[in-house]
């Protein structure tokens, strides 16, 4: 084991294997009695960080680079896109499903700059690996149809709206 400031590395041949990915880093990070072991994954290259400890919480993040060209909001209207119902959940808005009947304790999309991300989080497994289905299958299969985007530029439109002109009260103003 060498250390790394306040990590220790730990031999790849020590940590979980997986046929479809390679080991590139693996540390152990004391403060926080965790192991993280960083893959890529050998046919896609996507790199996968697991952190292994002893919380109750199960979390789980994916993001995808949305680097944009100007500022018309697209990787935002993506961003809700996505939770507009994917090929194995063809729901209107599984986000919204999710928030009613999962016991997650975090359930949330973000679009910053250069990225999207798609983080859930539950204590309790079952319901932890269906909320990740969930998300894995909106983010590779996504339901698009000529409406998906045009409701969310308009939502997006009149959100926009609304925060320009101060006003806090978008389930009040706005039904739809």
């Amino acid at each position: 084991m060498a250390k790394t400031g306040e990590h220790t590395e730990v031999d790849k041949g020590a940590v979980p294997q997986h046929p479809a990915y390679e080991v590139v880093r693996a540390s152990r990070i004391p403060e926080h009695s965790a192991l993280a072991v960083l893959y890529r994954h050998t046919g896609s290259g996507a790199q996968l960080l697991s952190v292994q400890c002893e919380e109750e919480e199960k979390v789980f993040g994916v993001a995808f680079k949305t680097p944009v060209a100007d500022d018309t909001g697209v990787p935002h209207i993506l961003e809700h896109s996505v939770l507009c119902g994917s090929r194995k959940y063809p729901v209107k808005e599984p986000f919204v499903e999710l928030l009613k009947s999962s016991l997650q304790t975090y359930l949330n999309a973000m679009t910053y700059a250069d990225r999207t991300v798609y983080p859930v989080a539950s204590p309790n497994l079952r319901d932890f690996y269906h909320l990740v289905d969930v998300y894995l299958d909106a983010g590779a299969w996504r339901q698009m149809n000529n409406r998906v985007p045009e409701r969310e530029i308009v939502r997006t439109t009149v959100l926009g709206v609304i925060v320009v002109l101060g006003l806090s009260c978008w389930d009040t103003c706005c039904s739809q």
